[in-house]
């Protein structure tokens, strides 16, 4: 392969992956992630216990409705301590009237997270009758 195609490849390839669905993660201190966690930061549906508050920074959240209907959910958390943290986090979904659905039982599920490492925690609703949801994080005892 000549070398200009090569130039050609490697300029497209980002362009590729994404559209292919790929993720980048992000890292601290990237452009815009601080103006990011602000707006993530004040989303309602994202609730963080005040013991972790100063460790976990929520950098973005997405959702949408995935091919058969139900929502789907990604959450990008970061622990910008210097210590490794360990949590829960806990998705209870929510009906049209924001309400829980209750024959959904909220599990919570531990995590743990590197200093400075950043993790993106994905779900789907298990019925379309979920709306919305919110995301509850809690300490785990030392």
């Amino acid at each position: 392969m000549a070398a200009p195609t090569k130039a050609i490849m490697f300029a497209l390839l980002p362009g590729i992956l994404a559209g292919a669905g790929c993720q980048t993660t992000v890292k601290s201190g990237a452009v815009g992630a601080s103006a990011a966690h602000h707006r993530a930061a004040a989303d309602k549906r994202i609730v963080i216990a005040p013991g972790l508050a100063s460790a976990l920074h929520i950098l973005n959240v997405h959702s949408d409705n995935g091919t058969r209907g139900s929502l789907r959910i990604q959450i990008d958390v970061q622990n910008v301590a210097a210590t490794r943290k360990a949590f829960s986090y806990t998705i209870e979904w929510l009906d049209q009237n924001e309400r829980s659905i209750d024959y959904l039982p909220a599990v919570a599920v531990p995590w743990s997270l590197g200093a400075k490492e950043t993790s993106s925690l994905l779900d789907a609703a298990p019925t379309p009758l979920a709306k919305s949801f919110r995301v509850i994080f809690s300490p785990l005892p030392d």
